[in-house]
């Protein structure tokens, strides 16, 4: 009769453990899926790394191309209706697009009229200046661009300068340290000498700044030959006339100028002729004489 009173007691504490062990195990089954998960944000948290160094490395490529110094040189030349009014509409456009006229010319030639202008502009706006440049053409004759990387020397300068202010600092400390007046004197002659050098090289960077940052443009423009009038109208042939003549006044006063010379130092020449000729005259006596013996 005790017997099976006990037995809903075991039959509850059988279920309740068997209950526990299948806690346990999902617990325990549960733990590799949260260790997949962790592996999963650490291949995306890698990737993303990675692609953030690619882009960092790309930006640092992008950065040194952009850093690399290179003097540009554009040639043109075009034909156009009115020589004046493009070299001032080049010049208009240089001045609003922040560069500088270097030279500008206009010339006559044979009843033809050519022109030429040199200017400079910042390198963001050479596109700019040279679109302008086509649109008021008639016809593009020629265009060129030339490239000059001058990276290397650039860096070459920058590296030199370091090292003589290097040298300079030492060669200063030497000053303070020294003990007589010959060897403060002899110091302070290499440190003149180092600087020197300083300022030239830096010269040459502020160039190369200034050439590097800037585009060279030279445009020769001529003006087109359906522009052209058949008649000169500079033709003046009172003046050829009156060149012509003053040629030929010019020409006689030369020659004049040379006989006056000529006729000055006569006496000269006519005695050098004089001893020449008696020269002559002595030595054929001589001559004779030897053939009669």
């Amino acid at each position: 009769m005790k017997i099976y009173k006990l037995l809903p007691i075991i039959f509850i504490t059988m279920i309740f453990t068997f209950s526990c062990t299948q806690e346990n195990s999902s617990e325990i089954m549960s733990y590799p899926q949260e260790d997949f998960s962790r592996t999963d944000s650490i291949k995306v948290a890698s990737s993303s790394s990675r692609a953030i160094s690619e882009n960092i490395s790309s930006n640092l490529n992008h950065s040194q191309k952009d850093s690399r110094k290179v003097v540009q040189t554009i040639s043109m030349e075009i034909t156009v209706v009115s020589i004046q009014d493009s070299i001032d509409t080049i010049h208009e456009a240089t001045i609003q697009n922040d560069g500088f006229i270097i030279s500008s010319e206009i010339r006559d030639d044979r009843g033809k009229t050519y022109g030429f202008i040199s200017i400079r502009i910042p390198k963001s706006d050479t596109a700019v200046l040279s679109n302008i440049i086509r649109d008021i053409s008639e016809k593009i004759i020629r265009e060129n661009l030339y490239s000059n990387d001058v990276t290397d020397q650039y860096s070459d300068l920058n590296a030199r300068i370091n090292n003589m202010k290097v040298a300079e600092q030492t060669y200063l400390r030497l000053f303070n340290e020294a003990k007589s007046i010959e060897d403060m004197v002899n110091i302070q002659g290499k440190i003149n000498e180092i600087r020197w050098d300083i300022e030239n090289f830096e010269g040459q960077i502020n160039y190369m700044d200034a050439t590097t940052s800037t585009t060279l443009i030279n445009v020769s423009l001529q003006q087109s030959s359906d522009h052209q009038p058949i008649i000169n109208e500079k033709w003046k042939p009172f003046d050829t006339l009156k060149d012509s003549l003053r040629d030929l006044v010019e020409f006689t006063q030369e020659f004049a100028n040379i006989l006056i010379r000529i006729l000055i130092f006569s006496p000269i020449w006519i005695g050098m002729l004089i001893i020449i000729l008696l020269l002559r005259k002595i030595r054929w006596k001589k001559l004779k004489f030897t053939r009669n013996k």
